[in-house]
């Protein structure tokens, strides 16, 4: 893909539509792991970090918290 293709791409409907599903897609990812965040733990601090990049992942802190150290978690969801 070119950067006029990109360029293209970024303003149409179909970068609209995926990117509202993605965050959607986040969104309730996000409720379910702070409803049983014990899966999402073994990822660790490296997955709160990319769930950050990625999604709404501020949100899980106040669970988290509970299962992890506040300074680290909040450290790698500030870097994310």
């Amino acid at each position: 893909m070119n950067s006029k293709q990109l360029i293209g791409f970024l303003p149409s409907n179909k970068f609209k539509k995926i990117g509202f599903f993605l965050g959607i897609l986040f969104l309730i990812l996000t409720a379910f792991i702070s409803y049983k965040p014990e899966p999402f733990l073994k990822f660790g601090y490296v997955g709160v970090f990319i769930f950050n990049l990625f999604g709404p992942g501020t949100l899980l802190i106040p669970t988290l918290a509970q299962h992890m150290s506040v300074f680290w978690l909040a450290l790698a969801s500030s870097i994310g």
